[in-house]
């Protein structure tokens, strides 16, 4: 893969993460739904997709890395999230 390409794939993911990340915001903050509600249909969608695209053994070593690194992830402060408006060209 070219540096061309990783930047591109950077910016996908990037692009990607904030759609849903402002979709996730806007079922919580202007449709009213409990974030553990939002959560849990985020999760069992994503667990689905790794599912669907993994041979079970990087599906199961997935699982383990996301334990192993639970203690990494950073809380959102309810009080400041925000729509992500950044467009990439």
């Amino acid at each position: 893969m070219t540096e061309k390409e990783t930047l591109a794939d950077k910016e996908i993911i990037e692009i990607v993460y904030n759609k849903v990340y402002n979709t996730m915001f806007e079922l919580m903050k202007q449709e009213g739904h409990k974030p553990l509600v939002i959560a849990a249909v985020m999760m069992a969608q994503s667990m689905r997709l790794y599912r669907t695209c993994l041979e079970d053994n990087d599906f199961n070593s997935l699982v383990e890395e996301v334990i192993k690194t639970s203690s990494e992830i950073k809380p959102y402060d309810f009080e400041s999230l925000e729509v992500k408006n950044k467009t990439i060209h």
